[in-house]
């Protein structure tokens, strides 16, 4: 005998429990598929009484265009040759209403192993549709989102760029040339802005950020973005060493992108003045690049954190101007490469960041 008494005991209690629970209907069914109990919870989904349930056959639980199909006597027969049927569909309360349903039909077995009726757990999802279609809608709508972002307003600021550009040409009025240079500037950072926020949106639909791998050279790569970067900040020392075959299969434009976030993180993070180091190391079956600069560690409480989108430094700097997506973005690109990010951050030696990436397209 068990600890919760003898075998009539456990049945009983077992049946009382079957009984009281409301969140699942659950009844059984003799081979014809007559109901032979009703508990509380099929009550309380189904609308019947157990007086009015048992008795009857269960196809008065479905649709009548299902009863025509014969889903009732389908679901028996598949449930007698497998040993349970599962599956979602629509069934039919009391009062006609149609909701949303997940079932199980479970055969019993007489202590011989014969069959000798049915166990039937029906679980009203109708909430939890609802709820898996307004995500549904919602990534829908991110789409459409994007895809305006990206046409109505990323052309707009192309146009207010080459706008700037021209007007400094072509007025030496130092006024203009100043009002020029904040237009420029002001819609180039919304310009990056807009590209973020579209990156972020590919990457959270679950498609990811796309990119397209072909055969180059890191280095080079890096070279591009780093005299890019020595135009815009000539007042810092820029360093760029190579370590090994940096030859691989990777997004260029991608690439040069994580890079560009990493230095402008290094440049505004870093000790004013001080230099910025990165260095592209090719091993047997990996490309690295890492971007190091001197300067206060990042907390250590940030960096659990530090690669999730909209974070930013616990003390962020008013030059940063950004949504806190730059980090999230790199991470993001490494991994659409099969790639990683580290960090390593000291009071001693600084914060490096490492992208690490398969050398191989994979």
């Amino acid at each position: 005998m068990s600890r919760f008494g003898s075998r009539q005991e456990v049945d009983a209690h077992f049946r009382h429990l079957v009984e009281s629970a409301r969140t699942y209907a659950i009844f059984g069914m003799d081979l014809e598929g007559r109901i032979t109990s009703w508990n509380e919870g099929a009550r309380r989904i189904k609308g019947y009484t157990t007086e009015e349930a048992v008795g009857q056959h269960f196809r008065m639980l479905f649709l009548p265009e299902d009863q025509e199909r014969g889903r009732p006597e389908q679901e028996m027969r598949q449930a007698l040759e497998q040993g349970c049927y599962t599956g979602e569909g629509v069934r039919r309360r009391k009062d006609g209403s149609a909701f949303d349903a997940e079932v199980s039909l479970h055969v019993l077995h007489d202590d011989q192993g014969t069959p000798i009726g049915f166990v039937k757990v029906t679980e009203d999802i109708t909430e939890r549709k609802r709820l898996q279609h307004g995500a549904e809608r919602a990534q829908e709508f991110q789409k459409l989102l994007a895809a305006i972002v990206s046409h109505d307003l990323q052309n707009p600021l192309n146009a207010v760029q080459m706008a700037a550009r021209r007007l400094r040409a072509q007025s030496p009025d130092e006024a203009v040339q100043t009002t020029a240079a904040r237009i420029s500037s002001a819609s180039e950072r919304a310009s990056r802005i807009v590209s973020d926020l579209l990156d972020l949106s590919q990457a959270q639909l679950g498609s990811g950020i796309p990119v397209t791998r072909a055969r180059g050279d890191l280095y080079t790569t890096a070279a591009r973005v780093m005299d890019e970067h020595r135009g815009t900040f000539p007042e810092r020392e820029l360093i760029l060493r190579r370590e090994g075959d940096t030859v691989g299969h990777f997004d260029a434009a991608r690439m040069m992108q994580v890079l560009a976030n990493l230095l402008k993180n290094a440049l505004t993070y870093g000790t004013p003045g001080s230099a910025v180091e990165v260095c592209v190391r090719g091993g047997p079956d990996e490309l690295c690049v890492s971007v190091h600069n001197p300067g206060a560690p990042i907390p250590a409480q940030l960096l659990p954190h530090l690669f999730k989108a909209f974070r930013r430094g616990a003390e962020e700097k008013p030059e940063a101007k950004s949504l806190g997506l730059g980090l999230y973005i790199v991470e993001r690109i490494a991994a659409a490469h099969g790639g990683r990010v580290a960090v390593h951050s000291t009071a001693q030696e600084g914060t490096t960041f490492e992208v690490h990436l398969p050398r191989a397209a994979t």
